[in-house]
This record gives structure tokens, sequence and C-alpha cells, in this order.
């Protein structure tokens, strides 16, 4: 499975060279030769020299994969505080061709695994499921990553491989997955039977959402799968108002704002139990405007602890009290008055942000107890179309809010 990722400059693209000897057959070409009275031992050394370079690119390559695997574990699966874990690939059995008995015997590749200096001969037999797991995908992605050779087609496919670990390092992974810049270039093929797990990765995907194709993959006895659109809850809501279902879409569109505000104040607020979406709301309203003010936070705390009295230059309204302090020298004036600018934009930015944020949320709790209330439409008074395509809006609003918030 390792080869097709590969190739080398001695034999070329290795899962092809491999093939090629695969079907070869010295024999034959032993007979014709003999037919015309030519040698054939040339012919076997021939092959012989062919399966030597290919092993020798083999090595080579598995040798690229062990450190780019070791380096990847180690970067994110190693735990600080645990016994180092090193991770080893050889080739235990080199590919030859038994002349007398007319087989190709395949190599063998070798996994050794060590925890500090402990070496683990049967790794299957002493770790558990989760860590050969992450072992299985540091060597993965170590192929991966190696780029052995340049293809127009970049493709990375995880089928439920992931199943075995749990909740935080499957989302680990696809974080990994998500943000490496190495696999940017690639298209990423993610596959699940557990719901929860994937619409944690349709929460993580986020804002970027308009790259990817959510699908559901249906089997019926009998019959060939089928291969559906898995719209999200604010898309479900908007083709249902577009067939004129506005009770069916203000329903979706009240549980659409339940899983944002949900995901973005944190499983530790919900803690399992049931929470009002006014309570939602508030909670997320303060989440919010804490992350806005952490922001100014943060490059205030820098400018202090870069010292010369930054805060103190940064308050009147113009730049006559730092061009005139002439104990200053001409590179800090440029960086009082480069920094008093940089405060003042952000805490415009700040303002603008905390307004319409602020404005969100007021609408949706002035919408919620009418259009996002399944209880309000049993009555005689209906919904209108406008009612809904405002809440449609709002709600979008809303989605790109807390995504920002939780990016």
């Amino acid at each position: 499975e390792i080869l097709p990722f590969c190739s080398a400059s001695l034999v070329g693209n290795l899962a092809a060279t491999w093939a090629d000897l695969c079907s070869a057959d010295p024999r034959q070409a032993v007979v014709s030769r003999q037919l015309i009275g030519g040698a054939p031992r040339v012919v076997y050394d021939k092959y012989d020299r062919n399966l030597t370079e290919f092993g020798v690119a083999l090595e080579g390559m598995l040798d690229s994969i062990e450190k780019s695997a070791q380096m990847f574990y180690n970067q994110h699966f190693g735990q600080t505080g645990e016994k180092p874990l090193k991770i080893t690939l050889k080739l235990t059995g080199f590919p030859r061709y038994d002349r007398n008995k007319y087989v190709l015997a395949v190599p063998k590749i070798g996994l050794g695994i060590s925890i500090g200096d402990d070496s683990i001969y049967r790794p299957q037999s002493f770790q558990n499921e989760a860590k050969l797991t992450q072992i299985a995908l540091a060597i993965r992605f170590g192929a991966t990553k190696a780029n052995f050779h340049e293809s127009s087609l970049k493709l990375l496919v995880l089928d439920d491989l992931l199943i075995s670990l749990d909740m935080s390092n499957r989302m680990q992974v696809i974080k990994i997955i998500l943000a490496d810049e190495d696999f940017t270039d690639y298209q990423k093929i993610i596959m699940t039977h557990d719901r929860g797990f994937y619409r944690e990765i349709r929460r993580q995907i986020g804002v970027d959402k308009d790259n990817w194709v959510f699908q559901r993959l249906h089997l019926e006895n009998g019959k060939s799968p089928s291969i559906v659109k898995d719209p999200d809850r604010l898309e479900w809501a908007d083709a249902l108002f577009q067939q004129g279902h506005f009770d069916e879409s203000s329903l979706q569109l009240r549980k659409a704002s339940e899983e944002f505000l949900r995901d973005f104040v944190g499983k530790a607020f919900c803690a399992d139990r049931f929470v009002s979406l006014s309570k939602l709301l508030k909670e997320a309203q303060r989440k919010n405007d804490t992350f806005l003010l952490s922001k100014l936070f943060v490059i205030l705390e820098r400018w202090e602890s870069e010292g010369n009295g930054a805060l103190d230059h940064l308050l009147p309204p113009d730049m006559d009290d730092i061009k005139g302090d002439t104990s200053l020298s001409p590179e800090e004036t440029a960086k009082h008055c480069q920094r008093r600018a940089e405060l003042r934009n952000l805490l415009r930015e700040l303002h603008g942000s905390h307004r319409n944020t602020g404005r969100i949320f007021e609408q949706m709790e002035q919408m919620k107890d009418r259009i996002l209330n399944p209880a309000a439409h049993a009555g005689d008074t209906p919904l209108y179309s406008s009612e809904i395509e405002d809440a449609l809006r709002l709600v979008e609003e809303l989605r790109d809010v807390v995504s920002l918030g939780n990016a």
C-alpha cells in the first residue's frame, strides 16, 4: 500500500517497477535465448540486477518514511512526560528470485517499536489499539509527507481508520488534516459511520464549508449504493422555505441556532442538560465580548512588555505630544505614532464588531418567541415569507459570528 506513493531515481515508480517484476517470467526469456544459442545466465543476471536495484530503492524509501513518520508522531502524538517512542521501518526480507523453484520471494517490511530502552517486538500485543492507530497514521502521513513524487492528483482518503481513537484524538487528527500546510494541495475524502463525529468535522470546517462537499452514502440490500447531498440545518431550512414550508423551515432554523450556540459556548456550559435558547444567546454574547476584549488585551500586554512607556503615549488624540517629545529618538517617535494608529484602528474594529454582534444577539432574542418557537405556530397566526427570509439572514450572521469566535 505504500508503493503507489513512492518513486526513486534508480528505478522510477516503485509500484510500477514491482508490478513489472512480478509479471515477468525469466524462464520464458531463457527458452527463447536457448533456441538461438544465447546464454540463459545473462537473462537471469539482468533480472537479478533489477531486483537488487528495486530492493535498494525500497530501503531508501523506508528510511525516508521512517524519519518523516517519527517527526509526525513526535509533533502530533507525543505526550510530555512519556518515554520517547521510536518507530523503525526495515526491509527484513530482500526480494530475490529462486531459480530452482521459479518463485519470486516477496520483500518483507518489518515494523519495530521501542519505548525508552525497551524494544517491543510484537507491538500489537503490547500497545492499545488507539496507540497502534496513532503509529499507523504517523506512517501513513509520513509516506505522504516524504514527497517521493509529484502528481497532479493528490488524494488523501480517511475511512473509519480513526474509529479506534477516542473523540479528542480523532479531532486532533482532523485538525491536523485541515490545518497542516503540507496537506493544502490535497483533495481530502473523509468517510465515517459515526454521525456525531461527522457533525463535529462539519463544525471544524466551519466557514470553509464552500470548499467541501457533504454527502451521505446509503446502501439497501440488493441495490447499488446511492449518494445524496447532506445539507446542514441552515441549508435544509432554506430548502424548506423555498418549497413554502414556513413552519418546518422555522423549526430547522431554531435547531441550527441552538447547534451554533452550543458549539460556541462549549460543552462545559451545557453539561449535557437542556439550556434554553435565551440562556444560550446570553452566554454567547458574554463569551463574544470576552473574545473581542482579549484581542485588545493581547496587543496592550505586548506593547507594555516592550517598555519605553508605550501605553503613556497612546492616549492623546493626535501625534503632537509624541512628535514634540525631545526625549524620544526618531525611531521611538515613529514607533509610538505607529502604535497609536494601530490602537485607534483596533478600537474602531472592536467597537464595530461589538455593535454588530450586539445587534445580532438582540434581534435573535426578539425573533425567538415568534419565529423560532415551534409552540407559537400552533395558533392561527401564520408565518410570512418575509419573516422567514429575515430569520434565514440573521441565523447566517449568527453562524458567521460564532465561527469566527471559535477559529
